[in-house]
């Protein structure tokens, strides 16, 4: 029997993100309104609004400081890591109530339109099929994740989807057949036309022919799909135009920013949702944005426009994006396109000839200018151009688990007359992260020390770098938390 409802307490600003992840995964609880919380108090929520789930405290699970047998604090952990909304830990508290009208879980109804298809083929099957299998339908769904991500038009499972033993048990005693008709009944309820199973990004590449050489270009080889055409497995580092109009790209839109991506060949990442909210709001880019003549920002790891489009929606005049991956190019490309802004793509023999008054670079109509070549090329192509574009005021280094190597690179390109900030990206020990990030602001003004003489201001001084902000984005593993430092460079030069 159920006891209690939960509530999530979220800062108004908040609301949105969650709730569209309550409803993603079927726990959003629509008989109940969003609305202020007149009970809960907090001066680490600002505006508490109260939001309905579908998830209850069982009987006998709600011992003082336990949900379900879970302390608290570990429950909020997990529910929050199923939902993508790992950032927010510190912000959502967790509420519990009764509500007069039973959920519909209670009443037998199946609420996860996946849970619910796989329920439909499972009732299907040959009753001695379970019974030689040694399990039942219930006993399966029990131990079937609820968690998945749409992606129009791909269905996203996790990895340990069917990792369960009874499901391990019913797929060997099913025929490859037997499952086609699972999946299509699964696409066909949630009216996608692709599923696939997600794994994390590697470090490594294991299709290089060094089997343990860095996977620079991001590319998701742990990827299986299950069901639906995904196009032909081609050169993933070499592809043709002819490659990028037969393979299966698939989209997502966060914060009115649509972004487009070949699952194949190159990855996405739902948890910096949070950040890229931000930027939009971030004071340091509405001031660069305010700025007579605009501004520039440089993305050194632009991917398929993750940060880029952020920074285009802020109305900054000019992006310039540095990415290897020519999937990742043609994805930011494509994006570009859907949300209407123009883009120039340069690769190697293109820059060899670069003058500051380049038109392509001078046209205001193009905001994104992509180099399809090493970060390492930004400092001398920056010196070739500063010229024809405004001022440098922003530089990212978007890289996990570390963006140390393009640390000198973010120095060198941001101007070196008014200054600007480098948004850092790292991985920290959660228990670490305060050392650490003062650390690497100390790193940054050892790099700006070691400017050359022509950086050298009035009395000698340099640019100083001060560590304005850490923004904890997502909990990247156990103990560890993927972290953006907002670097302020000031600069002490005379204008020359």
């Amino acid at each position: 029997m159920a006891g209690p409802y939960i509530s999530l307490v979220v800062p108004k600003q908040s609301v949105k993100n969650v709730k569209t992840a309550l409803e993603l995964h079927g726990k959003l609880d629509k008989r109940e309104k969003i609305g202020p919380s007149t009970t809960f108090h907090s001066d680490d929520i600002k505006e508490p609004m109260l939001v309905p789930t579908t998830l209850n405290i069982m009987a006998g699970h709600s011992a003082s400081g336990l949900i379900n047998g879970l302390p608290i604090d570990e429950y909020k952990k997990q529910l929050l890591a199923e939902l993508g909304l790992e950032s927010l830990f510190d912000s959502i508290s967790i509420h519990a109530s009764p509500r007069a009208i039973p959920c519909a879980t209670e009443l037998g109804i199946e609420t996860n339109p996946f849970t619910k298809a796989v329920r439909a083929y499972l009732s299907a099957l040959p009753s001695e099929l379970l019974s030689i299998v040694g399990t039942t339908i219930d006993v399966l769904l029990e131990r079937l994740p609820t968690t998945y991500s749409i992606y129009p038009p791909m269905l996203l499972l996790p990895a340990h989807i069917f990792s369960a033993p009874d499901w391990q048990k019913l797929f060997s005693n099913t025929t490859a057949e037997q499952w086609g008709v699972l999946y299509q009944t699964v696409a066909t309820a949630m009216s996608v036309t692709h599923i696939a199973i997600n794994a994390s990004i590697p470090l490594l590449s294991r299709h290089s022919e060094q089997s343990n050489s860095e996977n620079i270009l991001r590319s998701p080889t742990n990827l299986t799909p299950l069901y639906g055409d995904f196009g032909p497995i081609c050169n993933a580092s070499l592809p043709s135009s002819e490659d990028f109009a037969s393979a299966f790209w698939v989209s997502a839109k966060q914060n009115g920013i649509t972004q487009f991506w070949a699952p194949r060949y190159t990855m996405f990442s739902r948890g910096n949702i949070t950040e890229k909210a931000r930027l939009l709001q971030l004071p340091s880019i509405v001031e660069s944005v305010e700025e007579e003549g605009g501004c520039t920002a440089v993305d050194l790891y632009a991917g398929i426009g993750y940060f880029v489009f952020s920074y285009a929606k802020a109305g900054v005049s000019k992006i310039l994006c540095f990415e290897l991956n020519p999937w990742s190019v043609e994805g930011l490309r494509r994006g570009a396109e859907a949300n209407g802004w123009g883009i120039e793509i340069f690769n190697e023999e293109d820059v060899k000839d670069f003058k500051p008054t380049f038109t392509q670079l001078k046209d205001p109509e193009k905001k994104l200018l992509v180099f399809q070549m090493s970060n390492e090329a930004a400092g001398s192509i920056l010196q070739r151009i500063s010229g024809a574009i405004p001022p440098v005021r922003h530089v990212n280094c978007g890289l996990l688990p570390s963006s140390k190597g393009s640390w000198a690179t973010a120095v060198k390109v941001l101007d070196p007359e008014i200054g600007g900030w480098i948004h850092v990206h790292e991985n920290l020990a959660i228990k670490d992260i305060e050392t650490k990030s003062e650390e690497i602001a100390d790193e940054m003004q050892e790099l700006l020390n070691a400017m050359p003489e022509a950086h050298v201001g009035e009395k000698g001084r340099k640019s100083i770098a001060i560590l304005e902000h850490v923004e904890r984005v997502k909990t990247f593993a156990p103990g560890v938390m993927h972290c953006v430092l907002d670097i302020h460079v000031m600069p002490f030069i005379t204008k020359r």
